[in-house]
């Protein structure tokens, strides 16, 4: 009897459950940091803090402006006057220009995802912004993994989505989300980044996009109210003169049609392809190549050696967020994490040998350069970090050499070793030039005073007499080596944060954010060459490579390019995948490889 009574009460109580209204606020697109909008969103708060049917709140992104450490510091403080339980994930504007590589987000929040159950029903969240390489959506290898294992172990309990882009071609790779969610029970999927009260249609799937907090409308700050019930979802706006105003009613469906999107996930044009290898790990810096092999560091620490066959020779897991390139010397590799910690390993086996903590998240690629130490040959290894420092070790015991502390912004790029100069941009709006020996500062350039237009991811290329730089404002500019002064400079090109150079041709090559390659003259900016590849909007900033007369270009589409200023000539080589392309790098003998942020190896071959 005791068994009988006790399954009849859990019944009963599931019942209730399964039928109990769920109600609960959308905050999106607080942008903390920005003008008045932290006052936008206490209020906001305050209001939700007053209403006792609202059962917890979901950030749907953009929590902050720039996603500076003290910002997300800032948003955090605020969230602590919110009486509600609440979750979070964050946007564009929180991983576009993350001084911490995105670590301090999962410092404060513990995730960039989040999963749970509220009356039978699940409520998931899902990062799609991008560390740092460029604007639009995406979702990674390993955040499609864990929606599909949530998703499978729930498949008849209705789900809501949130995320901070639209479900669409604003997430790049939008339709692997949705061939998940179709083996489950989606309800709506609810998304944020347009500022506006909109409903939507995502591949079958009704959602919506809400308005954000901030106080840029004639009702004031505002958020949404959802009421989910058993049978329908109600959206009402809330706002600093709308106490309640019903905008959007969704009916649930037990037979929504979502179809099945078959995309393909690669082409070979004219490239002869020698290997392909899928990680399933992100990859934020390109790999790096050594002797006739590649070298490869995914986000979330793995480290593994490839033969140019594509063979894998060993891998290692380390505890590490690498985020930036490694660099070897003399068969050691030296890695920088996030966690600020620059560690050297045996490159033929993997080995650890040895590591130094730096305080700070190591954020620029890795770059090395001969030096004297102890008065014997040695190299030695350079690390931009997160504040803008820049740490010089020498390479093999890691005694440190000397530190510059110029830079009050990100160093997110690879430094620029040039003769007895290293040149490096900063999330500050300005380009550096430092001593290689002493680190002391020689020059400081800038544009414009404007964190936005900041030379800080584009990876910037010389030759003997000038550094060049593209810059979000749609400049590229030739900076004299020696003086730090202004050469040039050209508008016209609609230029973002992607550049090569052929120093033999006096040529640059510099991707459009629109449908265009140019070939300009090294020595006034002059067009030489205007190439058409049709690409739509592109600001993945991605360093051009040039190799015997030819510019190998990767574009946040996942198709490389070949182009040569010279003939003329434009070829189509390859695609890698519907994910940003990180820079092309060569392993010698014609050997090439295309990575993507999803990362995929292509090692492929062409004709010059």
């Amino acid at each position: 009897m005791r068994i009988v009574a006790a399954f009849i009460t859990w019944a009963l109580v599931s019942a209730s459950a399964f039928g109990q209204d769920v109600t609960y606020a959308m905050m999106t697109d607080m942008h903390v940091g920005a003008g008045e909008a932290d006052k936008d969103l206490q209020a906001a708060i305050a209001d939700a803090n007053k209403r006792d049917e609202i059962e917890f709140v979901v950030f749907k992104g953009d929590l902050t402006e720039k996603g500076l450490d003290e910002e997300l510091d800032r948003f955090a403080d605020i969230l602590e006057t919110l009486e509600k339980p609440f979750y979070v994930i964050p946007g564009n504007h929180d991983t576009k220009w993350s001084e911490s590589a995105g670590l301090k987000l999962y410092e404060l929040f513990g995730d960039d995802m989040f999963v749970f159950e509220q009356a039978g029903r699940l409520f998931v969240g899902i990062n799609s912004g991008i560390l740092w390489r460029g604007g639009g959506g995406h979702v990674t290898p390993e955040t499609l993994a864990r929606l599909d294992s949530v998703v499978g172990a729930n498949p008849t309990k209705d789900l809501t989505l949130f995320v901070h882009h639209p479900l669409d071609f604003g997430i790049d790779n939008w339709y692997k989300v949705t061939n998940i969610l179709r083996k489950g029970r989606p309800t709506a999927v609810f998304v944020g980044h347009g500022h506006a009260n909109k409903p939507y249609d995502f591949n079958g799937i009704p959602g919506a996009m809400s308005r954000a907090t901030l106080n840029k409308y004639d009702k004031g700050w505002g958020y949404n109210i959802v009421v989910d019930r058993p049978d329908s979802i109600f959206l009402y706006e809330v706002a600093a003169d709308v106490d309640r105003e019903l905008w959007l009613t969704i009916e649930k469906s037990d037979s929504l049609e979502i179809p099945f999107v078959d995309s393909a996930d690669f082409a070979a044009y004219e490239a002869t392809i020698g290997a392909r290898v899928e990680l399933g790990k992100t990859l934020v810096a390109p790999p790096t190549p050594y002797e006739g092999d590649l070298v490869v560091a995914t986000l979330d620490g793995d480290l593994a050696r490839y033969r140019g066959t594509g063979e894998e020779v060993w891998r290692q897991s380390t505890p590490n967020w690498i985020v930036s390139r490694p660099v070897v010397r003399e068969n050691v590799i030296a890695v920088g994490s996030a966690t600020g910690d620059l560690t050297t390993y045996n490159a033929s086996t993997g080995e650890p040998l040895q590591s130094v903590y730096v305080g700070e998240p190591i954020t620029a690629d890795l770059v090395a350069f001969p030096v004297e130490y102890y008065d014997e040959p040695s190299h030695a290894v350079v690390a931009g970090t997160g504040s803008g420092r820049v740490f010089c070790f020498e390479f093999f015991y890691l005694e440190e050499l000397w530190r510059n502390e110029d830079a009050g912004g990100m160093i997110e790029t690879e430094p620029l070793v040039a003769e007895d100069r290293i040149v490096f941009g900063a999330w500050d709006a300005r380009l550096y030039c430092i001593d290689r020996a002493t680190g002391m500062l020689n020059w400081k350039w800038v544009n414009k005073d404007n964190f936005y237009y900041s030379p800080a991811a584009c990876p910037p290329v010389a030759d003997e007499k000038n550094v060049y730089i593209a810059t979000p404002d749609k400049i590229v500019s030739a900076v004299d080596m020696m003086l730090g002064s202004t050469r040039w400079q050209k508008e016209g090109y609609g230029c973002w944060e992607s550049i090569g150079i052929d120093d033999e041709a006096g040529v640059l090559y510099v991707k459009s954010v629109e449908e265009t390659l140019y070939a300009l003259s090294a020595k006034n900016g002059k067009r030489a060459r205007k190439f058409k590849t049709g690409h739509e909007v592109d600001t993945a900033p991605a360093k051009i490579l040039v190799e015997d007369g030819v510019a190998y270009v990767p574009m946040k589409s996942g198709v490389t390019y070949a182009a040569a200023a010279k003939t003329g000539a434009l070829r189509k080589l390859l695609f890698a995948g519907t994910a940003r392309q990180l820079s092309v790098v060569s392993l010698g003998g014609g050997t090439l490889v295309a990575s993507t942020m999803d990362g995929t190896l292509v090692f492929f071959s062409t004709a010059k």
